[in-house]
């Protein structure tokens, strides 16, 4: 039924196809709020609503589907929270909500879908961190986080797809960019070669003035003899050695 300018709500009625596994309206012209009824249909695997004029709420009755192994809702007007429910499908490879109205924080329990390939939350309005039950296991390649408002970006996976790449330079929709862990890495870098360059010197200086010091102790003990440092007789120690030279004599 997608591609085919369908317009209208969807009938409340459409619960009643319990044998129903996929259901494919995108890129139509539907408009109205997703109805609850469709949580009926325990055997859909795919479910596909992209790209309409969608509005209101995720019914959290979708948590019913847990055969579930697509959910599409790309492209649409759909606002408040991501229910916690979305993560009772536990067999979902792929799940987009991008392009949308969403907001509140992303629910940790979506960090049971562990079968993700495919995980787009990207242009909405999603706030706060992203929860560690999906940072750790989700495959970095899938997840697309971009153009919300997260505080604690440095929890995501570091290596997206190329295309995926935004405002990070590593995933998308982190703000921690890549270039400011280079600017880090130089500054933590300087300031310990500064250090270790200060003890250089200060270990220098002191070796330097330890060895004059004992310069100025081995010139002192050849000053006390007859001879000085040059190698000359020194006056005053001549003087003195024939005046006890004489005494003896006499």
């Amino acid at each position: 039924m997608s591609y085919n300018h369908q317009t209208g709500v969807i009938p409340s009625s459409l619960g009643n196809l319990t044998n129903l596994t996929y259901l494919n309206l995108g890129n139509s012209h539907i408009n109205g709020v997703i109805p609850p009824e469709i949580g009926k249909i325990r055997s859909l695997i795919s479910l596909e609503m992209s790209y309409n004029h969608l509005i209101g709420v995720i019914p959290f009755s979708l948590g019913n589907l847990t055969y579930m192994t697509s959910l599409t809702l790309q492209g649409n007007q759909i606002s408040g929270f991501i229910p916690i429910e979305i993560g009772n499908l536990e067999k979902l490879s792929t799940l987009d909500m991008s392009n949308n109205l969403l907001s509140g924080n992303i629910p940790f329990q979506l960090g049971n879908l562990k079968e993700v390939k495919y995980f787009n939350l990207s242009y909405n309005n999603l706030f706060g961190t992203v929860p560690h039950s999906i940072s750790n296991n989700y495959n970095s390649r899938s997840i697309d986080l971009s153009h919300n408002q997260f505080e604690d970006q440095s929890r995501a996976p570091p290596k997206p797809l190329d295309y995926q790449k935004g405002s990070c330079g590593e995933i998308k929709g982190f703000s921690c960019c890549k270039k400011g862990h280079q600017i880090m890495l130089i500054f933590i870098v300087s300031i310990s070669t500064t250090l270790l360059l200060s003890i250089a010197i200060l270990g220098f200086l002191f070796l330097k003035q330890r060895i004059r010091k004992n310069q100025s102790i081995e010139t002192t003990k050849v000053k006390n003899g007859i001879w000085d440092y040059d190698g000359v007789i020194a006056y005053q120690d001549i003087i003195w050695k024939l005046r006890i030279l004489t005494s003896n004599t006499a």
